[in-house]
């Protein structure tokens, strides 16, 4: 019975480890990841790794948390799949599972500044907000920088003339600007300064009939044109109104 006694445990290991949810974490920025109006979880980034892991029928939690905390948590494997632009394959050491989308990073800057904005270092004299962790483009080019809590934060910021700039995404910032009571439109214009895939990322532990389950779901829900349609689903209209980027 003594010599059973190892393999039994082992096997109730294994077994426990096939039962355990996958743990999702998606960035708490609508209209990525937010709290519908029912308190469930929703959001662009949300839905599109529920249908993977849904499609792999494997069993999942899934929470919103802040950008900083959310890069953390998967440098330290806390979590074991994220939807993001970043590279995270080479920054965290995550995998990469496959691509989901592709989404644009600008910067929002008021009109008033004195000059013809025709690049990125155009704006190098700047104040430049930026959600915590974003936009590393902007760091790595050395400039300006200011730290938000939320785009909410910055669009004030910005009507008020304490920022110059707001870098974010296209999606996430068109979404902020259109709930917003503040009349940006007028006051301010938009610079592309980036195009880049969103991929569907995975903590390296994950074993490997996990990983090649979800990349065939990833790859089926980005070829069937599903993703492109939960996007179309927070964003409509889509982004007809996107400019060439310089």
């Amino acid at each position: 019975m003594a010599t059973k006694l190892p393999l039994i445990l082992l096997l109730f290991s294994v077994i426990s480890a096939m039962a355990a949810p996958l743990r999702i974490g998606s960035i708490d920025v609508a209209p990525f990841g937010l709290m519908s109006n029912e308190g469930e979880l929703d959001g662009i980034f949300v839905q599109m790794a529920n249908r993977v892991v849904q499609k792999a029928n494997l069993p999942y939690t899934h929470l919103l948390y802040p950008s900083g905390r959310l890069y953390v948590m998967l440098e330290h494997h806390q979590l074991d799949l994220a939807v993001s632009s970043r590279n995270l394959d080479r920054d965290l050491g995550l995998v990469r599972l496959g691509k989901l989308w592709e989404l644009e990073g600008v910067i929002v800057y008021r009109s008033a500044l004195p000059l013809q904005v025709r690049k990125l270092d155009d704006l190098a004299p700047y104040l430049i907000g930026r959600l915590n962790g974003t936009c590393p483009t902007l760091a790595k080019a050395g400039m300006r920088l200011y730290s938000l809590n939320d785009y909410n934060q910055g669009l004030r910021m910005l009507a008020a003339g304490r920022l110059d700039g707001l870098c974010g995404d296209r999606a996430s910032l068109r979404y902020s600007i259109q709930r917003s009571a503040m009349d940006l439109q007028s006051s301010t214009q938009m610079l592309t300064f980036l195009r880049t895939d969103v991929w569907l990322f995975a903590n390296p532990a994950l074993d490997g009939p996990t990983q090649l389950a979800l990349r065939n779901a990833t790859e089926d829900l980005y070829k069937s044109g599903t993703a492109q349609r939960l996007v179309e689903r927070f964003l409509p209209g889509g982004d007809d109104d996107r400019k060439a980027a310089p």
